[in-house]
């Protein structure tokens, strides 16, 4: 598909969003992600039946109210599943040295 007025759109998988994000545990993430992609088909026959998702399994998980990761969470999962986050080494160096800079500033 070619868009008009984007000329570099990078894949970002909706549980990746999720999590990154919205801050979303993977887990739930990933439930929540296969309940939306059953909605968010391009063709609308190809798209589940409202009463086809009132049997999703997300639906039926229990609530809970604890499924927001701090950012450091995000960080730590990151680095544990770095296969799918190349540049998170890039990330966390910025990161220091932005952290640096900002300390520097308040002892001037």
């Amino acid at each position: 598909m070619r868009l008009k007025n984007i000329s570099k759109l990078h894949k970002w998988p909706l549980h990746k969003v999720l999590i990154e994000k919205y801050r979303l545990n993977p887990a739930e993430a990933k439930s929540l992600a296969a309940f939306l992609e059953r909605m968010l088909k391009l063709k609308p026959k190809d798209r589940a039946s409202a009463r086809d998702l009132l049997h999703d399994p997300w639906l039926k998980e229990s609530d809970e109210y604890s499924v927001w990761m701090s950012r450091d969470f995000i960080r730590e999962y990151k680095v544990v599943n770095h296969k799918d986050y190349p540049n998170i080494k890039e990330e966390i160096q910025k990161e220091k040295e932005k952290k640096a800079q900002q300390e520097a500033k308040r002892q001037q």
